[in-house]
């Protein structure tokens, strides 16, 4: 069948009807998006860590930690400050004390076997701690060699008097410190705020393989008088000086008298045995100038007259300057010098 046709007898011109286009996958858009997202950030994360290499252009620098600085050995002399701060100085020159026990930075003491809270390892707060205080006191005194000398004379009838220290509780400086966190440390003082030489092993007398001064402040001394006595440390002016006492512990612990079952001369004869291997020469008393005697002095200071009764006579061995001169320092490891008598006006 044929189209109509027009009146030239032309075909007919049927209208164009639009054929319907279908819209976009908005789904298909949005997952393209985020693969090409997703692309870019793999991307910047390669870029990221090895830029360098991908671009091929140098990166200059690096990170790098700052360090904390240890703490000084043991056996550093130091000067310490009011805060409790010290610096390490040479034990040749006047200082305060020595080093006993260190923890570096952020670690903070042991006590009782135990970490404890101790905020003194932050050196910009206060630090105080009663079991660390404690410790210290002991890590001081074992410094000074004690433990090692009772142990090694346990049997004896004299002991050498305990030096004369305490423990104090110190922190690096804040120059030394890295966002306030720095080294702490127990240090051995004494009861002068400065001295020179060093108080370790002076338990001993001779000390073993030690060159450094001994300082006189870990001495015990006496000024005796008609009246009665005083007890002081070396450096203050004196006429007596305490080289041993009776061994009250061990003779305790074996459960026996404290009454001594020597006679009078066999504690005098040891006492001067005593003298002679303390103060480090053959002659303790300087050649007359000094008394090397046994006698119960520590217990005139707790009564007003002589004890009478000879069962709790209990005596110390004591060096004692004839007449009415005095020393400023203590005989022990003195050696073969003169006597230090000081200057009469």
């Amino acid at each position: 069948m044929r189209a109509p046709s027009g009146a030239a007898g032309r075909p007919r011109e049927v209208p164009a009807v639009p054929v319907p286009v279908p819209p976009p996958d908005a789904g298909s858009a949005l997952t393209r998006r985020r693969s090409v997202g997703l692309i870019v950030l793999v991307l910047a994360v390669v870029a990221a860590l090895g830029g360098s290499q991908l671009v091929g252009v140098g990166v200059m620098g690096r990170a790098a930690a700052t360090a904390v600085p240890l703490p000084p050995a043991v056996g550093s002399c130091l000067q310490i400050a009011e805060d409790d701060s010290a610096t390490v100085v040479s034990c040749a020159e006047p200082h305060a004390g020595e080093l006993a026990m260190t923890w570096r930075a952020g670690v903070p003491p042991v006590a009782a076997g135990a970490l404890v809270r101790y905020p003194h390892f932050s050196v910009t707060r206060p630090m105080s701690h009663p079991d660390i205080d404690t410790r210290c006191i002991g890590w001081a005194e074992r410094y000074t060699g004690w433990d090692r000398y009772i142990a090694r004379h346990d049997d004896d009838l004299w002991l050498a008097p305990q030096p004369l220290v305490a423990g104090r509780m110190v922190h690096a400086p804040l120059d030394e410190a890295v966002a306030t966190l720095g080294w702490t440390g127990c240090a051995v003082v004494t009861g002068e705020p400065t001295y020179v030489g060093s108080v370790r092993d002076t338990a001993f007398a001779p000390r073993f393989g030690s060159t450094a001064a001994r300082p006189d402040a870990v001495s015990v001394c006496l000024q005796v008088t008609g009246s009665g006595l005083d007890f002081t440390d070396c450096t203050a002016a004196h006429n007596t000086e305490m080289i041993g006492s009776v061994n009250l512990t061990q003779r305790m612990m074996a459960g026996r008298s404290v009454t001594l079952d020597r006679t009078a001369d066999e504690v005098a004869a040891a006492c001067r045995e005593l003298a002679v291997e303390r103060i480090g020469r053959a002659d303790p008393t300087f050649g007359g100038q000094v008394e090397i005697v046994a006698e119960s002095v520590w217990q005139r200071s707790l009564q007003d007259h002589k004890p009478t009764s000879s069962a709790w006579l209990i005596p110390d061995c004591l060096a004692r300057v004839v007449g009415d001169g005095t020393v400023r320092r203590s005989l022990v490891e003195w050696g073969e010098q003169p006597l230090p008598l000081s200057p009469t006006r």
